[in-house]
């Protein structure tokens, strides 16, 4: 089985890699005309010929079985070039069916390739839609984050800016994060501070709804109502309402404001 699991696969897609290589194909230039399966392929590739080459020789030489499989590839390589040589459409078209038959449950694997494919076309799309945004990546590797806003985009690389930092990063080795994971690394790591502000709203306003509103703005972390004030300072009706609020990102404070002005509100 091994011979088969490791040593076969590892032959085909070595030799692809070579072959690719024989031919000078630029492959970041290939990646522009790149149909999902070439991309995911090519990332496999990529992963088994960054292995240990000395390791992958001796699983190539020390099964005993692999021998087997190397010259059952080679006649069956030789056959199928025959078949499209010869233009023997109906040959070709019967060992492909038989060979799909053969790998079984098609729907099932379909539906894990599918799946693959998905993720990948997901993920770029994400990224396509947050180019000039804040975005956070994490490392799959290193496990590291990174934040910054996303400057550049290609079929291999992106392009972070971090305050005044340019960081690139290989697309196929970070993921996105959701809004609520980033959020969630920022309460971890980002210091935060918290600011009382107090404004004048109408009588039946909804101070929930205020602050709910503030929880929502970007870099807040929470936001509570600590006061409420009706005297001769305050015109009849009016309500002073003070309002403290907690950020992780400078900015914040002018946003607040911002949106208590645009409710209305006369900041005290």
């Amino acid at each position: 089985m091994m011979s088969i699991v490791q040593g076969l696969t590892h032959f085909a897609y070595i030799s692809i890699a070579s072959t690719i290589e024989k031919l000078d194909i630029d492959v970041k230039e290939s990646r522009k005309f790149a149909s999902p399966i070439y991309s995911l392929m090519l990332d496999t590739i990529a992963r088994i010929t960054a292995q240990n080459p000395y390791l992958v020789y001796s699983i190539q030489t020390k099964n005993k079985f692999i021998e087997e499989g190397h010259e059952t590839f080679l006649k069956t390589f030789t056959e199928l070039k025959d078949m499209i040589s010869n233009e023997n459409e109906e040959d070709f078209v019967r060992a492909m069916s038989s060979a799909a038959k053969h790998l079984d449950d098609i729907e099932s694997a379909l539906g894990r390739s599918d799946k693959a494919i998905s993720a990948f076309s997901e993920e770029l799309s994400i990224l396509k839609n947050l180019l000039g945004r804040e975005v956070g990546l994490r490392h799959i590797y290193s496990g590291k984050i990174h934040i910054g806003i996303l400057e550049e985009l290609t079929p291999d690389y992106l392009t972070l800016k971090q305050n005044n930092s340019i960081t690139r990063l290989k697309l196929s080795n970070v993921e996105v994060l959701k809004n609520d994971e980033l959020r969630n690394w920022k309460l971890k790591n980002y210091p935060q501070k918290s600011f009382d502000i107090s404004a004048v709203f109408k009588d039946g306003c909804d101070p929930e709804v205020i602050t709910d509103t503030i929880k929502n703005l970007k870099g807040v972390v929470d936001a509570e109502v600590i006061d409420t004030y009706h005297g001769s300072q305050i015109p009849a009706g009016n309500t002073s309402i003070t309002i403290r609020y907690h950020v992780i990102q400078e900015g914040a404070p002018n946003r607040v404001e911002k949106l208590l002005k645009g409710f209305g509100s006369q900041i005290r």
